[in-house]
């Protein structure tokens, strides 16, 4: 059983998804040195092969610098989101093709805080002041499997929350299946990831709260040592989302994926948003936003 106390300085966002969040951050925690370009197709459905998928990703990393490219899919309209992660100069630029723009932002930039979260009603101020999150994790190995070409061991995860105090009182469990290999996923700009930190930072209103997980904690931490090539979540025993890595490379990258094309033109983040915004309504009043028929 572990548990930690630290300060909670606001809301940054809801208590949802959060144990993929955990599980996101103990993979980004492990750092490879190799170069390495993978890509992961998204589907919304039960089955793999039932639909196209809603998006592709598709990530470009070696020792000093990230990208990450994100098309998604809403009917016939598309949104391309790049991002890029330089190290060493500790930025991280968010590009749009299409528009030929760009801004940079510190790596270090935190988010504003949400400012709308709910706050327990009808408490005494320690109880107002206080909170638990109790997280209790099953793992059950399921043996070894091959996923694009691959060798990976699979799992069915597990999570149980239980929240109390300043953070509410509520109950959740979510189970998720994933599929992960011994390949690392070079993660350079990456910092220590502690899950404790991860949960405050969504916790409502000024309040000490404790994290506390129990059950398989240490071979849940173990399970994310390297990519994961396939990954389902579940709505009780309906799959929500279906991911899986369809090509992966590990082949000798140069830098021209973390470079910023000529002619680009570099704006705030405010700016970067309200441009992208504007051609998202210029697309949909052309009506390409409809789903196919």
């Amino acid at each position: 059983m572990k548990e930690n106390t630290l300060k909670c300085p606001g809301a940054v966002g809801r208590f949802l998804s959060l144990t993929c969040a955990v599980g996101a951050g103990v993979l980004l925690a492990s750092v490879a040195r190799a170069d390495i370009k993978y890509t992961q197709e998204t589907r919304m459905n039960e089955e793999q092969n039932a639909q196209a998928p809603a998006s592709i990703m598709t990530r470009t990393v070696s020792p000093v610098a990230e990208r990450t490219d994100i098309r998604s899919y809403y009917g016939k309209m598309q949104v391309d989101q790049s991002t890029i992660r330089l190290c060493e100069k500790n930025q991280e630029i968010q590009v749009d093709d299409g528009l030929k723009i760009y801004t940079i932002k510190s790596l270090n930039e935190k988010l504003p805080a949400a400012g709308n979260a709910q706050k327990p009603e009808n408490k005494s101020k320690s109880e107002k002041n206080s909170g638990k999150i109790i997280t209790t994790y099953h793992v059950k190995d399921l043996g070894e499997e091959m996923v694009a070409g691959f060798k990976t061991r699979h799992y069915l995860i597990t999570t149980g929350l239980k929240f109390s105090g300043c953070v509410g009182n509520n109950e959740m469990e979510s189970k998720v299946e994933i599929w992960v290999s011994d390949i690392q996923d070079a993660t350079p700009c990456a910092t220590k990831f502690d899950p404790a930190t991860a949960y405050a930072a969504m916790a409502p209103g000024d309040c000490k709260m404790s994290f506390e997980q129990k059950g398989d904690v240490d071979a849940y931490t173990k399970i994310y040592k390297g990519i994961v090539l396939r990954q389902k979540i579940y709505d009780g025993d309906k799959v929500l989302m279906t991911q899986e890595v369809t090509s992966l490379s590990q082949a000798k990258l140069d830098n021209d994926p973390f470079t910023i094309p000529v002619g680009y033109k570099q704006v705030t983040p405010e700016q970067f948003q309200a441009q992208q915004s504007a051609a998202m309504m210029n697309t949909m009043m052309a009506g390409d936003f409809s789903a196919d028929e």
